[in-house]
C-alpha cells in the first residue's frame, strides 16, 4: 500500500497539478524564492552555454533561456537539423524554462513560461524520426507568447526527419558491411537458452523456431527479433525502420544492435 500511495503521489497529474506550478510560483517570487541568484551561481557551467552568459543556462533538471533563443539542446533534435529555430516573443525577453528527453517508448518536453504563468507538457507514447514532442511544445509558447510572429517549425521538422532516416540506413550499411560471411557458426544447440540479468529484470531467450533462430527480450512477442550471422558467434537483430518506430526503439547506434 505504501509503495502504491507514493506512486499516485509522484505521478504524472500531481506533477501537473502541484509541482509545475509551485516552481513557477517560486521562479517569479523573486528574492524570496529558493531559487533566487541560481543563475548566477550556474552560469557558464552549462553543456548550453559553457560562456558567462545569463541568456542560457541548465541546471535543476530544466534549461532556462531567455528569448529570443534556440530551444530544445537537451534532446536529440539538434543532431539531426543543421540549425535550430530561433524562437521569438513580442518582448524579446520572455523567460522560457524547459526539459525534454525520452526513454524507451516515448518522448516529453515540459515548458514553463513564468511571465504568463502557463505550463506546456507534451507526451508521446512513440519514439518517431525525430522528437516530435519538442517541435509540438516549441509551437505552443510561440502562440502564446507572440501568435502574430510564429516561427513555421515543419521544415525544420522534415529536416530531422530526413536525416533520421539517413542515419538509420547507416546503421543498417554498417552492419552489413561488418559480415563476414562464411565463418564458422555454433550450432544452435550451444547458444538456445535463458540468459538472466543479475538484477532478473532483463531476460533475454534464444531459440529456434521455422529453421530460424530467434531472441526473445523478456519473453514479450513484441520484443522476438530473427537473428542474423555477423561473424562467427556475433549476431545482429537490427529492425526494418518500420518495426523500429512502431515499437518505439530508441535511437541507439550500430553495436546496439549486436549480440555477441
Amino acid at each position: 500500500m505504501k509503495a502504491k500511495a507514493f506512486r499516485e503521489r509522484v505521478g504524472v497529474s500531481n506533477h501537473l497539478k502541484y509541482h509545475f506550478p509551485a516552481f513557477l510560483v517560486s521562479i517569479i517570487q523573486g528574492e524570496k524564492s529558493p531559487l533566487y541568484q541560481l543563475d548566477i551561481i550556474l552560469f557558464g557551467h552549462s553543456f548550453a552555454n559553457k560562456s558567462a552568459s545569463l541568456d542560457e543556462l541548465y541546471g535543476l533538471g530544466f534549461a532556462e533561456v531567455t528569448l529570443p533563443a534556440q530551444l530544445g539542446k537537451p534532446g536529440f533534435n539538434p543532431g539531426l537539423v543543421k540549425s535550430m529555430p530561433l524562437i521569438v516573443s513580442r518582448s524579446n525577453r520572455s523567460l522560457v524554462l524547459y526539459h525534454n528527453g525520452a526513454l524507451h517508448g516515448h518522448n516529453h518536453c515540459i515548458m514553463l513560461l513564468p511571465s504568463k504563468q502557463i505550463e506546456i507538457v507534451v507526451l508521446t507514447n512513440s519514439i518517431s524520426q525525430g522528437d516530435i514532442a519538442e517541435w509540438v511544445a516549441q509551437t505552443l509558447p510561440q502562440a502564446a507568447l507572440d501568435p502574430k510572429t510564429t516561427e513555421d517549425l515543419l521544415p525544420v521538422a522534415r529536416e530531422a526527419t530526413t536525416n533520421w532516416r539517413a542515419g538509420y540506413q547507416k546503421v543498417a550499411e554498417t552492419l552489413e558491411k561488418e559480415q563476414i560471411p562464411n565463418t564458422p557458426q555454433p550450432s544452435g544447440k550451444e547458444l538456445i537458452g535463458r540468459y538472466v540479468r543479475s538484477t532478473n529484470a532483463l531476460f533475454f531467450r534464444v531459440f529456434e523456431e521455422d529453421d530460424f533462430l530467434k531472441l526473445s527480450i523478456n519473453e514479450k512477442t513484441s520484443h522476438t527479433h530473427t537473428l542474423t550471422q555477423c561473424h562467427n558467434d556475433i549476431f545482429s537483430f537490427f529492425p526494418s525502420a518500420e518495426e523500429r518506430m512502431k515499437r518505439s526503439r530508441f535511437h541507439y547506434g550500430t553495436h546496439a544492435w549486436l549480440l555477441f
